[in-house]
């Protein structure tokens, strides 16, 4: 008897279980309960929180070090701000999906983008087709220092581009303000974005949209220093003088449509007394013809 229970303690309570230590745990809580709990036990369902959550709870984007290296802060905040400093902070990526409504959206760089130095030495913008570095034959080999040209050896070719006769654009280093709300709170921050021509045009849109709406309404339309209006308040001027030119073209062909439609009228108004006293006419001269006396 006693054999028996041992080895049913074996069976319960051996070492060689599967899994992690949270999952022996869970498997201990629930055998405990199958054999001494009752039908009224609690369930043993018990909602997990991992660090991953802990971190997008607490993660910040910015934190200050006084913060970060305060002794009374949670355990929670602690891990957030332990994930937080082993960031690499020096450059940004973004996402210009929403560059029309003002929307930018950014985030720090992996440790893969770093070693790939994507982001750096490539275009920011991670719906950019110059976002992604070029592949090399060899990955972490670097090309060695040609002497001869050997049509067998392994470096012979060229590294083959992504968009072949297309040269890659120059980018642009730029440190632009970022606010954004972060639990309730404004906040404000300057960071650090490589971009090419493309992306940094959609990156300044909408302020260049504002300022050419502003310039159009300014007198003048234009500055007297320069002596010319931007191209995009150009643009906007002459949309605006179509606009202008195909109203009066339309104008003048309603106005020429009742004009004409007034002279028919008249014409007709004047066609029908006309006819009227044509017959008034006839009728007094026949009336004469018939009171005058017959010629002998």
């Amino acid at each position: 008897m006693s054999s028996n229970q041992s080895e049913h303690a074996k069976s319960i309570f051996r070492p060689n279980i599967t899994g992690t230590a949270y999952e022996r745990h869970q498997k201990y809580i629930r055998d405990y309960v199958d054999v001494y709990g009752s039908s009224s036990r609690p369930s043993t369902s018990v909602t997990k929180r991992t660090d991953f959550d802990v971190l997008k709870e607490r993660h910040r984007f910015l934190r200050s070090e006084e913060e970060a290296s305060s002794p009374t802060l949670p355990w929670e905040e602690k891990l957030a701000a332990k994930y937080e400093a082993s960031l690499y902070k020096e450059f940004a990526v973004c996402d210009l999906k929403h560059y029309k409504m003002g929307g930018v959206a950014l985030r720090w760089r992996t440790e893969d983008e770093v070693v790939a130095r994507t982001g750096e030495t490539t275009c920011g913008n991670t719906r950019c087709e110059h976002h992604h570095p070029i592949p090399s034959i060899n990955p972490g080999v670097e090309p060695p220092k040609l002497a001869t040209g050997n049509t067998r050896c392994e470096h012979h070719h060229p590294i083959p581009s992504i968009n072949p006769g297309v040269e890659p654009p120059k980018l642009a280093t730029l440190e632009v303000p970022f606010a954004y709300v972060e639990r309730g709170e404004q906040k404000s921050a300057l960071v650090k974005l490589v971009l090419c021509p493309s992306c940094v045009k959609k990156l300044t849109y909408k302020q260049r949209k504002k300022e050419a709406e502003e310039e159009t309404l300014s007198p003048g339309g234009q500055d007297e220093d320069e002596g010319c209006a931007t191209p995009q308040a150009e643009d906007h001027r002459v949309r605006n003088e179509d606009h202008r030119s195909a109203t009066q073209d339309r104008k003048r062909r309603e106005e020429k449509t009742r004009r004409s439609y007034r002279d028919h009228r008249d014409h007709r108004e004047w066609g029908k007394g006309e006819r009227e006293r044509e017959r008034g006419r006839d009728s007094r001269r026949h009336e004469r013809r018939s009171a005058s006396p017959p010629h002998k």
